[in-house]
């Protein structure tokens, strides 16, 4: 997460070029002190701008997540072999019941895929699952969401919400 703070907003990290992303800083940048004067307003910018990033990152084929979260030191820890074989059965009768759709970037005729034992899962702490848990489209065991690849955006969401909140509010003089 310390990286995350030294990185420039990362909302802008899902743009091509340069130039856009250096725009894109710059106005998150202004409408940061344009909506730091009150509590409300704070929380306004905050649900807005998760917004934008989920909306971003939702149109990034996996490999992009992946390399993103690498580039950001994201770590999330997989589920082991051993794991996975503990509750496999679980994991599929979740899948079944709400299976994850392609991302855009995957091309695709926009039916679910099927569940295979193959997919790589995620062991991620609940609190950072929550829209997840909420819709019950991952598996909750020990206090950890198990949350397939296809869908590790709402943990990066939660991340990034909790980077946001954590800078700094405008010094009032």
């Amino acid at each position: 997460m310390d990286s995350l703070r030294s990185a420039p907003v990362c909302v802008s990290s899902f743009l091509q070029d340069a130039d856009s992303r250096r725009r894109d800083t710059v106005s998150h940048h202004i409408l940061r002190l344009a909506y730091c004067q009150s509590e409300e307003q704070r929380r306004w910018f905050l649900q807005y701008e998760c917004a934008l990033f989920k909306y971003r990152a939702e149109r990034e084929p996996p490999d992009r997540i992946a390399e993103f979260m690498d580039r950001y030191e994201l770590k999330f820890t997989a589920a082991t072999p051993e794991q996975k074989k503990a509750v496999v059965d679980d994991l599929r009768a979740v899948w079944e019941a709400h299976p994850p759709m392609p991302a855009d970037g995957e091309g695709g005729d926009g039916a679910a895929a099927p569940f295979s034992e193959r997919e790589e899962f995620y062991r991620v702490p609940f609190t950072e699952a929550l829209d997840l848990l909420r819709s019950r489209s991952v598996l909750l065991r020990d206090g950890f969401a198990y949350v397939p690849r296809s869908r590790m955006v709402s943990a990066l969401v939660a991340r990034f919400r909790t980077y946001v909140r954590g800078l700094p509010v405008c010094l009032h003089a």
